[in-house]
């Protein structure tokens, strides 16, 4: 348990009102010495004085007892960065038992439990077994519930609802999924758009722009999600032509510079798509423009604008996005060379002497620094 520090602020609080210790000991109705006593951490006032001192001070007893329920959202991103990085380096139980820990001091902080469902999201497949990284997403999942069932905030809930989908679907749960969301999928209302609007009619026209971007951009990252899916499902020449069309659109807003994650996803899902089918020059195709963009992008993973995008930037850091990656650089630099060498689904075509040069380009990479 943390050492209180009422103390600390008993003298601070006395300090900035202007009184003395025996104006706070006639109040309170003890003596001068026990003031003092309480503001050299030598003693502590009797429990039923501190709802006089919250009041004479104009704070809550949680204040006066230097208690913070919650956290602010660049303290939430901060602790998830470091949990993000201590995955990277550290044993995964052990980590993980800190997690909790902290968790348990700030349980009713409902952003702050959102943000510790993502990093377990993110990170359960270090689990030392299969039934361990299962037991985590259960524990994500209620999480989630609790946000749903505990917190006020409408926007938060709808976040919990995806990110407890989400997890469904990881553990192979359709049906919970349908219970979660249904079976039906309802037309998009344009409600972002109303906001931008809004703003471009009061003259605001900077934010309209900024919001027009970040809008336009979270589009683009749910357009290479969806034609990732209509690949799975579609027929060969559909499948064709949803890589072409991927292409085109990448080409246009340059996005193996803008959004090189996503790109790079639809690479590496064509690949073992191919290989699944034995063609080895469309596998090496795109193995091909799998390395060329890692290697250009080794360093810069990351939610960043461009010359297009050039207020995105200005929205990530006002919304209080993560710029960096959801996990840590070193995790997803490692799976994006263990997602091909090594991988069995690959042994149709390991013999092809193009595609053993491109797997060790992969290696060479693997071992660069992770700066």
């Amino acid at each position: 348990m943390k050492e209180l520090k009422i103390g600390d602020i008993l003298a601070d609080r006395r300090s900035r009102k202007g009184v003395t210790q025996e104006e706070v000991a006639e109040y309170a109705g003890v003596s001068k010495a026990s003031v003092s006593k309480w503001e050299n951490g030598l003693s502590y006032p009797d429990i039923t004085i501190l709802p006089l001192l919250a009041t004479y001070y104009n704070i809550s007893i949680d204040e006066l007892l230097g208690y913070r329920p919650q956290l602010e959202d660049r303290e939430i991103r901060k602790k998830y960065r470091e949990f993000s990085a201590k995955f990277a380096e550290r044993p995964f139980h052990k980590v993980l038992e800190e997690v909790r820990d902290f968790i348990r001091s700030y349980d009713s902080c409902y952003p702050l439990l959102l943000s510790m469902v993502q990093l377990y999201i993110n990170n359960y497949m270090l689990a030392a077994s299969q039934k361990e990284g299962e037991m985590l997403l259960d524990e994500a999942k209620e999480l989630c519930v609790r946000i749903l069932t505990e917190s006020e905030d409408t926007l938060l809930k709808k976040d919990a609802l995806t990110m407890e989908s989400l997890i469904c679907l990881m553990r192979k749960e359709p049906e919970e999924v349908f219970a979660l969301l249904g079976r039906k999928l309802r037309p998009m209302l344009p409600g972002d758009l109303f906001i931008i609007s809004a703003y471009q009619m009061i003259g605001e026209t900077g934010q309209a722009m900024e919001y027009t971007q970040a809008l336009l951009y979270q589009y683009l990252v749910i357009y290479i999600d969806l034609m990732g899916t209509y690949f799975t499902v579609g027929s060969r020449e559909q499948q064709e032509e949803c890589l072409n069309r991927i292409r085109k659109l990448a080409e246009a807003f340059d996005m193996e510079r803008l959004m090189p994650h996503k790109l790079a996803s639809v690479y590496g899902g064509a690949m073992m798509h191919y290989a699944a089918l034995q063609d080895e020059d469309k596998v090496i195709e795109n193995f091909l423009a799998y390395v060329h963009l890692i290697e250009r992008e080794w360093k810069n993973f990351s939610i960043h604008g461009d010359k297009f995008f050039d207020k995105l930037d200005g929205w990530v850091q006002d919304i209080g996005l993560n710029t960096e990656m959801p996990r840590d650089k070193r995790l997803v630099r490692k799976d994006m060379v263990s997602s091909v060498v090594g991988n069995p689904v690959f042994d149709s075509v390991r013999h092809n002497p193009e595609f053993q040069k491109l797997e060790n380009r992969l290696k060479d990479l693997e071992d660069e620094p992770n700066q």
